[in-house]
């Protein structure tokens, strides 16, 4: 997995770490660690909604050279409300979310599934909770994600 993620997103994942921020690698990245190979044009980041973790996730950012006017905006935000925000742009887009539809964080970071990238584990968001963050997007390329996950996952069991 390591080996395809642009170096912008693993120096990104990297500082999360570092810095103990709470989050999930979901999105596309996280259908290509399950399976099927296909392009994406960002990197998508759940986050712990909360304060601590909006704190630690500024102090990542900062080292990640976000401009000091981006970084203030963040902390405004009051996490324990849905928000999306990104930085840069595609193919270097990193998109964070604080809520995810039909799943709770904490339930999601439990049973999370972990790659290695140099010397951390980077967390990754369960199957099954993929599957439900793809059904409630409702776009049609989520509806491909889906039957190509269910069909790979079925080609494993008949394996």
């Amino acid at each position: 997995m390591s080996n395809i993620l642009l170096p912008e997103f693993k120096k990104m994942l990297l500082l999360l770490k570092k810095h103990d921020v709470d989050f999930l690698l979901i999105g596309g990245y996280a259908v290509i660690y399950y399976g099927y190979d296909r392009v994406t044009g960002d990197m998508d980041i759940w986050l712990d909604a909360t304060k601590d973790n909006k704190i630690k996730l500024c102090k990542a950012l900062n080292e990640f050279g976000i401009n000091e006017e981006s970084i203030k905006k963040v902390k405004k935000l009051n996490f324990e409300e849905t928000h999306f925000f990104y930085f840069g742009q595609k193919p270097q887009k990193i998109d964070f979310l604080t809520k995810v539809n039909l799943i709770n964080f904490k339930e999601a970071f439990e049973m999370a599934n972990y790659f290695p990238l140099q010397n951390q584990q980077i967390p990754v968001i369960h199957y099954e909770h993929l599957i439900l963050t793809k059904i409630s997007n409702k776009r049609s390329k989520d509806k491909t994600d889906i039957e190509e996950l269910q069909r790979i996952l079925k080609y494993r069991k008949n394996s």
